[in-house]
């Protein structure tokens, strides 16, 4: 499968779904050892705005650059998102090389959910034949601020195989979901 150009949106992009554009973070971002891009944040926010409810939050977990997922990968990788109900799932977008969740929290907060979900995923491409982490640390992430957001967001999120060209219709990618289309 090919790589996505981009693990996050461009500001062109970002600009034709009508997001904000902010600028840049003033503290530098880790580097991974070795050099190479850099990984997001940790956390980028306080820790207490990933425990509110109602809350929608955009999160991008970018894979670790080492890893090539095997088909059977995807699946469970898509599987375990699908299935997951220890967060509210509003849409979820799984590409080559990151994943795109619109989320609420539910029974976990954000962050104790990302942390087992990456957890429990890693575990899962280790028995697919992959080594070592298969994510990145950290995630890039969006607090949804009002109901325009939230569509724009929503659509960027179920567009992303569009815009980077894999299919023509987002229905037709496989690892693209809304629960506004069972709706």
């Amino acid at each position: 499968m090919p790589l996505h150009k981009e693990s996050r949106p461009s500001v062109a992009a970002a600009r034709a779904y009508n997001l904000p554009v902010s600028p840049p973070d003033p503290v530098p971002q880790r580097r991974p050892k070795g050099g190479g891009l850099p990984f997001a944040k940790r956390i980028r926010l306080e820790r207490d705005a990933y425990r509110e409810w109602n809350v929608a939050f955009h999160l991008t977990i970018d894979a670790h650059p080492a890893a090539r997922w095997p088909e059977s990968l995807c699946a469970a990788l898509w599987e375990s998102i699908r299935t997951a109900d220890r967060i509210e799932l509003v849409a979820a977008c799984l590409m080559p090389d990151h994943v795109h969740l619109l989320v609420r929290r539910n029974r976990l907060d954000i962050i104790e959910f990302l942390n087992e979900w990456k957890s429990w995923t890693t575990r899962l491409g280790w028995k697919h034949g992959l080594k070592g982490g298969i994510w990145q640390p950290g995630m890039w992430d969006t607090t949804i601020v009002g109901d325009g957001q939230f569509s724009a967001v929503h659509d960027y999120i179920v567009r992303n195989p569009v815009t980077a060209g894999f299919v023509e219709d987002a229905l037709d990618w496989p690892w693209t979901w809304s629960r506004l289309w069972d709706d």
